[in-house]
C-alpha cells in the first residue's frame, strides 16, 4: 500500500512541513482497522494522535464521478470527533498537489489574523502565511475575494475555504465554506478553524480533466438509473416542504413553528410551479452526472457579476420558513414568489455571509420567540423589536433584526448571544426552556425531521445514536396501534439491525471521501444497505490499483465503526437515556404517532436499550468494552 503524504501547517509558528505515513506501519492499537487508509479513516488516524488538529483529507478514487473531501476536528458543539463531507474541488486540488491530507496544526489562542495559500506539487509545496487585514468578514465575500487576488479570477483553478462573521465572533455554530455554495460543518468546523487561518486557498496550477477510461460500464449505467430521479428542474430535496408539509387531507408529515403543530401552509413553495418559476440550475458534485442540487441567483454587491449563486436544500427551507412560521401576505403565485424572494435576501443571504448554520439559525430563533411567549427569556435579554409576546413568527422583518445584531456581535443581549451557539446554548443559559427547544438533548445539533410514525420515533434517536448517517429514518415499519413490549422489542431489534447495515455502508462511502447519491450505486439494488453481490465495488478498486474483497470491506467497516465509537467514548460520549431527551421530542412524535408523550418516551427507551445491546455485541467482537449495561 502507497504511503500518504500530509502537508502540515502550523499556524502558531507560521511553518510547515511535509509528513509521510507508510499504512503498513503504523504506530497503533492492535485493534484499530485502517486497511482503507483515506477519507474519514485517515482523518480519524490523524486525530487520535492530536485531538487539537483540523483535517482536509481526499478519498482514493479521485477520477470515479462522485468525490468530495473529508474535514475532520473535534466538535466544538458535542465534544466529540466530527466529520463533514464537502463537495467542491478541494479534493481535486489536494490530488494535485501530491497530498492525500492537508493538517491545519498548533492552534492560536484567538482568531487567526492571516489566511494561507498552498501551491506546487510533491515534494516541491509551498505554504504562504498571508495577512487577512483586506480579507472581507463576509464567508461568501471572502470567496469572491480570495478567487480575485489569489486564482486571478478563475473559480476552477484552485478550491478556497472561507469563514464567515460567525467564525470571527467565536460562535459555535460557525461553518467553513468550500467554494462559498458547499459548507462543512454542523458540527461547528469554522469554530475550530479560524484559531488557525481566516481561509485556506488550494492552487495546484494543474488541471485534469474527467477521464473515464478504464472504468467498469456498469458504474456509468448504475449513476443513470439511480440519479436520473434528481436530474430534472423540478426535482431535488427541496421538494420535500412540499410533499411533507402540505397534504390536502391534514395528513402532514412536516412539524412547524417550533415543532408545535404539524403541516406548515406555505409548504407549496417546494411545489414545480414555483420551482420552476424561481430555480435556475441544477449542478452536483465535481465530475459527478447526478445533478441533485438545485441553485438560484441573487443580486449581490460582492460578486464580479453582481450575482452570487445559492444552493437549495430541504433542510435550510424547513429551519427558516416553516420553523419560523413565514407566510405570504396573499394566497398567490406572485406573492409566494415575492415572499421567496425577499427571505432569500433578508435572512438567507445573512446567515450565508455570517458562515453560520442554517438550521442551527432558523431552529435556535424559533426557540427564542417561543421562549419570549412563555416567559421563560427576560425581554432584558432582547431587543425592543421583540418584546411583543405575539407577531414574531411569520415576521421577516424580526429574523432580519436578529441576524443583523449577529453580524454585529452586539453582547448587549444575552438571548441574541446564544443563538451563536446554535438552539441549545439557549436552554443552557435558560434552563426552563430544556423542554421547548426541540434538540436531542445537551450539545446535540437541533433539527426536528420527518414526523411520520416510525421515522418520526427514529428521527431524534438518529441525532445520538446513528454514528455515521442520519438515514436510519428511513427503516420501513410502524409502530402498531397497541403494541406490547414482545412486539417492540422483535420490531427495534430489526429496526437497529437496518440501522447497523446501513451504517457499514456509509463508512465505506464516507471512509473513501464519495458522494452518498454517487457511492449508493454500490449497493445491491441500490438500497444502501450491503454491497453488491457482483463487487463493482471491488472492481473500481481494481481501477485504482487497490487489492480487496466484499468480505474485507465489510470487515473493515464493522471495526471502524467499533473503534470510532471507542474513541467518541473516549472523548466523554455515553449513550444517553429518554430521559434526557427534551420533553418536545415526545410531544412532536405523540402527535405522529397517536400515543400519549410518556408513552413515547417508555417506547424510546426500549429502542436504545436494543441499540446498546447490539452495539455491546458489535464492539466486543473487535476488543472493545461498551461502558454500559
Amino acid at each position: 500500500m502507497a504511503k500518504r503524504y500530509i502537508l502540515k501547517i502550523d499556524a502558531g509558528n507560521r511553518s510547515f512541513t511535509l509528513e509521510d505515513i507508510d499504512p503498513a506501519n503504523l504506530q497503533r492499537d492492535a485493534r484499530e482497522n485502517y486497511s482503507i487508509f483515506w477519507g474519514e479513516s485517515l482523518a480519524q488516524y490523524l486525530l487520535r494522535r492530536n485531538p487539537d488538529d483540523f483535517v482536509i483529507a481526499r478519498g482514493p478514487l479521485v477520477r470515479f464521478p462522485a468525490n468530495k473531501a473529508t474535514v475532520g476536528y473535534i466538535s466544538p458543539l458535542t465534544g466529540v470527533p466530527h466529520y463533514s463531507f464537502v463537495g467542491g474541488q478541494s479534493f481535486r486540488e489536494i490530488w494535485s498537489l501530491g497530498l492525500d491530507a492537508v493538517v491545519l496544526t498548533n492552534p492560536l489562542d484567538a482568531t487567526a489574523e492571516h489566511y494561507v495559500k498552498v501551491s506546487g506539487h510533491m515534494p516541491d509545496i509551498q505554504a504562504e502565511f498571508i495577512s487577512g487585514e483586506s480579507l472581507p468578514g463576509g464567508q461568501r465575500s471572502a470567496y469572491y475575494y480570495l478567487v480575485s487576488k489569489e486564482l486571478d479570477g478563475n473559480a476552477l483553478w484552485g478550491s478556497v475555504f472561507t469563514l464567515g462573521y460567525g467564525a470571527y465572533h467565536g460562535y459555535l455554530s460557525a461553518n467553513v465554506a468550500v467554494e462559498a455554495m458547499y459548507h462543512a460543518g454542523r458540527g461547528g468546523a469554522g469554530a475550530v478553524m479560524r484559531k488557525f487561518a481566516r481561509a485556506l486557498v488550494l492552487h495546484s496550477g494543474k488541471r485534469y480533466a474527467f477521464d473515464p477510461e478504464g472504468l467498469p460500464s456498469a458504474v456509468f449505467k448504475r449513476l443513470a438509473k439511480y440519479g436520473s430521479r434528481l436530474g430534472c428542474k423540478d426535482a431535488g430535496t427541496i421538494t420535500k416542504l412540499a410533499a411533507t408539509g402540505k397534504d390536502p387531507t391534514g395528513k402532514n408529515t412536516l412539524p412547524a413553528w417550533n415543532a408545535t403543530r404539524l403541516g406548515y401552509p406555505m409548504a407549496e413553495i417546494g411545489e414545480s410551479e414555483i420551482l420552476l418559476a424561481t430555480r435556475e440550475g441544477k449542478t452536483g458534485c465535481y465530475w459527478c452526472p447526478i445533478t441533485c442540487r438545485h441553485y438560484h441567483t441573487m443580486p449581490v454587491d460582492y460578486a464580479p457579476d453582481g450575482v452570487d449563486l445559492f444552493l437549495d436544500d430541504f433542510e435550510p427551507a424547513y429551519a427558516i420558513f416553516a420553523m419560523l412560521g413565514l407566510l405570504a401576505q396573499e394566497d398567490t403565485r406572485e406573492a409566494r414568489i415575492q415572499m421567496l424572494n425577499r427571505v432569500n435576501r433578508e435572512i438567507f443571504l445573512p446567515i450565508e455571509q455570517s458562515g453560520c448554520d442554517v438550521i442551527d439559525t432558523g431552529v435556535g430563533i424559533a426557540a427564542l420567540y417561543e421562549g419570549i411567549q412563555k416567559d421563560l427569556i427576560p425581554l432584558s435579554d432582547v431587543p425592543e423589536f421583540l418584546h411583543q409576546k405575539e407577531g414574531n413568527f411569520g415576521s421577516v422583518e424580526a429574523a432580519h433584526g436578529i441576524l443583523e445584531l449577529l453580524k454585529s456581535n452586539d453582547h448587549e443581549y444575552k438571548a441574541i448571544r446564544c443563538l451563536g451557539d446554535g438552539p441549545q446554548a439557549l436552554v443552557e443559559a435558560y434552563p426552563e426552556m430544556r423542554d421547548s427547544v426541540f434538540t436531542c438533548g445537551e450539545k446535540t445539533m437541533g433539527n426536528a425531521g420527518h414526523c411520520n410514525k416510525l421515522w418520526t420515533f427514529l428521527m431524534p434517536f438518529s441525532r445520538f445514536f446513528s454514528h455515521y448517517s442520519g438515514q436510519i429514518y428511513k427503516v420501513s415499519g410502524d409502530i402498531p396501534e397497541n403494541p406490547d413490549q414482545a412486539v417492540l422489542q422483535e420490531l427495534f431489534s430489526r429496526v437497529i439491525d437496518e440501522m447497523f447495515r446501513r451504517e457499514y455502508f456509509s463508512i465505506l462511502c464516507n471512509t473513501l471521501s464519495c458522494c452518498a447519491f454517487g457511492f449508493v450505486i454500490f449497493t445491491e439494488d441500490g438500497a444502501g444497505l450491503e454491497l453488491s453481490h457482483d463487487d463493482l465495488l471491488v472492481e473500481v478498486f481494481r481501477f485504482y490499483g487497490v487489492e480487496t474483497s466484499r468480505e474485507e470491506l465489510t470487515r473493515f467497516a464493522q471495526n471502524f465503526w467499533a473503534q470510532s465509537v471507542e474513541l467518541k467514548i473516549r472523548h466523554g460520549w455515553q449513550p444517553p437515556s429518554a430521559d434526557q431527551f427534551p420533553y418536545r421530542v415526545f410531544e412532536a412524535v405523540s402527535q405522529a404517532i397517536s400515543h400519549p408523550p410518556e408513552k413515547c418516551r417508555e417506547m424510546m427507551e426500549l429502542l436504545i436499550a436494543e441499540w446498546k445491546r447490539q452495539a455491546k455485541q458489535i464492539m466486543s467482537k473487535y476488543g472493545y468494552d461498551a461502558p454500559w449495561k
